[in-house]
């Protein structure tokens, strides 16, 4: 770990992978919340399936653009696609804390999921060049830990704005038809700054970031790098094993 650290560009990695992560279970946190703030006049039925809806608006970009996103990931430059997803992020989350509207809110999650189905394969490929080989096993520990590390967190933020909320919002505001939680908006405006800060760390050590592993990635077409994936998962009984048991439990 000390070997890691004293790696600049590792440093800076590390912190883009945590401040992403971080946004994004704050982000799940404020959407479902703010889906049930927008309903709170509804019955518990369609506060429900309010909150229903932001989970399967997470999970719909991996059915319907999974197959190719990270294929087509390869086919950029991998600086510029966490640059600009890690933005696009920060500027979606930003225009659901303004617009406070329940059908943005689905867009706008649904786009940021998309994002980062190609900003999620381009960072873990950065995060695999930039570390020797010898360090990757110990490198990869750190990514697990920077990724589910921050749910802890995550909760205690957004329960600490919700506890402020309490004191300093009026109950008759907090259920006035329209009245913005105070709490939900500014979750939402810190998770959009730490993916600002994430995509501006990259851009800072984008001289010290390969673009591409090599030309062989950029000579495949998008459907042969599919099926070679496709074809090294089916032959590695250990892979499939571990992405089954990485599956999230909803």
């Amino acid at each position: 770990l000390l070997s890691l650290i004293r790696i600049p560009v590792f440093r800076r990695m590390w912190a883009a992978i945590t401040f992403s992560s971080l946004g994004d279970w704050l982000g799940l946190l404020a959407n479902t919340a703010l889906a049930q703030q927008l309903t709170r006049t509804s019955s518990v039925a369609t506060q429900g399936v309010a909150i229903s809806g932001v989970i399967l608006v997470r999970l719909a970009p991996d059915l319907v653009l999974g197959p190719f996103a990270a294929a087509l990931a390869d086919k950029f430059d991998r600086r510029k696609t966490v640059i600009v997803g890690e933005t696009l992020a920060g500027v979606l989350y930003l225009s659901i804390a303004f617009g406070y509207e329940l059908v943005w809110l689905y867009v706008a999650q649904f786009l940021i999921e998309a994002a980062g189905l190609f900003t999620s394969p381009a960072k873990q490929v950065i995060w695999t060049n930039i570390i020797p080989k010898k360090l990757l096993a110990t490198a990869n520990q750190v990514s697990l830990i920077s990724v589910y590390g921050t749910v802890p967190v995550a909760a205690a933020i957004f329960a600490l704005l919700s506890t402020l909320n309490r004191f300093i919002g009026k109950p008759s505001q907090q259920l006035a038809p329209g009245h913005v939680n105070i709490a939900i908006f500014v979750a939402l405006v810190l998770d959009a700054f730490t993916f600002f800060i994430s995509a501006s760390t990259v851009f800072v050590s984008r001289r010290l970031i390969p673009a591409f592993t090599g030309k062989r990635e950029r000579g495949q077409s998008i459907f042969s790098l599919i099926t070679e994936g496709v074809a090294f998962v089916r032959q590695n009984v250990l892979i499939q094993v571990e992405h089954v048991r990485r599956q999230p439990c909803l």
